[in-house]
């Protein structure tokens, strides 16, 4: 006796459902394990910062407890042993995500000259979200100065007395960028330039690459580095370590390799470290560095244009394995919604404490 076509095309629908049905909870899932693991990652550093911190200072001398490297170094540790825990953690918890290839789809491998194109890239990119960031700033602060203007205003021709606020500086430097250049320059090469490059591709792009790469190269991209800003809690850095995160994120999924990451990263940071401490040299090598940065802005800005108009031959992407159908079950998760809860209520704190 002959099935029923119209029987199992019902059914055939039917398990089509069940399977779209498991793959969407399969998103949530996943990225809520995610997130959960790096808001734990947050609230451990922040609570041992705050009570284990003053312990470990105390056992070492007291003439080097209030020693800005110390507190630098010390600091770092508590953040890289919590973030190694957590690595640790997400790759037993968090199962891989399913990926089969596609036979010819071969990795990229970087040349010495795109990986020095790549790094010009980076720093054009950043120098530009940064510009907007500051932007963003200076416009805020320049209402909240016209506003107490108009206050001192009015309480002058009420009085005869008012003091007028200094206007507002455009070229505003972000606290975390200055206690870098405070520490010594060994120190800050060894744990900006090296151990956090490390410690940050290891985390927002090995170890997500394996658990979201399966929901499709654009979703890991995107996902990764908005995870990756977030997670600084920094608004003044929130642009441009997204942008960034693009670019390393992009690096990692067409060469599946974490080392080319960490090495643009390095450099990146390496830049931005010199930057800091080139201030304290004569002003004939601070000059001599700012024309050599322009130059590589330069260069940077003219490899990102190229890239961007050649982009239809090289930014291709697999097919996902398992499709986001609906965009909104990455971020309407438990998991996601704390990190987001976390990190948004704590940048929104820092530009309002920074502002006032």
């Amino acid at each position: 006796m002959e099935e029923n076509p119209w029987i199992e095309d019902e059914n055939l629908q039917r398990d089509r459902e069940r399977e779209k049905e498991e793959n969407q909870k399969t998103v949530k899932r996943v990225f809520s394990q995610v997130a959960i693991g790096l808001s734990a990652m947050i609230i451990a550093v922040f609570a041992l910062m705050e009570f284990l911190m003053p312990s470990l200072l105390g056992l070492i001398p007291v003439e080097l407890r209030r020693d800005i490297n110390v507190i630098f170094i010390v600091s770092a540790l508590i953040l890289y042993a919590v973030g190694l825990v957590t690595y640790g953690v997400l790759q037993r918890w968090v199962s891989n995500a399913p990926l089969q290839r596609v036979e010819d789809a071969q990795p990229v491998k970087l040349t010495p000259i795109l990986t020095g194109k790549l790094v010009l890239i980076c720093l054009a990119v950043g120098f530009i979200f940064n510009m907007v960031t500051m932007g963003i700033n200076y416009a805020v602060n320049l209402l909240s100065h016209a506003r107490e203007v108009r206050e001192i205003t009015r309480q002058y021709l009420e009085t005869g007395y008012g003091v007028m606020p200094d206007p507002p500086s455009f070229l505003e430097v972000d606290p975390l960028l200055e206690m870098v250049g405070a520490i010594n320059p060994m120190v800050s090469f060894l744990l900006v330039v090296v151990t956090t490059s490390i410690f940050e591709e290891m985390i927002f792009r090995k170890l997500l690459y394996d658990k979201l790469i399966g929901f499709g190269g654009k979703t890991f991209i995107l996902v990764s580095s908005l995870l990756f800003a977030l997670f600084h809690l920094n608004h003044r850095q929130l642009l441009y370590t997204f942008a960034v995160g693009v670019i390393f994120a992009g690096v990692m999924y067409y060469t599946r390799k974490v080392s080319y990451c960490i090495l643009l990263h390095m450099c990146f940071n390496f830049f931005g470290t010199v930057g800091m401490h080139i201030q304290a040299l004569p002003e004939a090598i601070e000059m001599l560095y700012g024309l050599i940065y322009l130059v590589f802005l330069v260069a940077g800005i003219v490899f990102l244009i190229k890239g961007l108009r050649s982009s239809k031959e090289w930014m291709t992407f697999e097919q996902a394995q398992i499709e986001v159908e609906k965009r909104r079950n990455i971020f309407l998760n438990p998991g996601m919604m704390i990190f987001l809860i976390i990190t948004v209520t704590s940048i929104i704190g820092g530009a309002i404490w920074g502002i006032t």
